[in-house]
């Protein structure tokens, strides 16, 4: 639980950091439990989530994951993605 804490806080410092001092437009947050990386502009709460603690509604998250059975050449719109967490 401590390491959990001290990797937030740690991650909250170098978004401030990147956001407000280097003031880079654009920051990339990981996602390890899903092996995914997104690409997103740093006001972005919802990218902020990812980079912080890399997920995003777990439980939804997991939800579709469990529910979609999804095969190959399935199509899928995810209209008005923000960006693409879902998709």
């Amino acid at each position: 639980m401590a390491n959990t804490k001290l990797n937030y806080y740690t991650k909250s410092i170098s978004y401030l950091f990147s956001r407000y001092i280097l003031n880079l437009k654009y920051m990339v947050g990981n996602s390890r439990k899903y092996d995914l990386k997104f690409k997103f502009r740093t006001p972005d709460s919802v990218g902020r989530t990812i980079f912080k603690h890399g997920l995003y509604e777990e439980e939804l998250t997991n939800y579709l994951i469990n529910n979609l059975n999804l095969k190959k050449g399935d199509i899928v719109f995810d209209v008005g993605a923000n960006i693409g967490w879902y998709s």
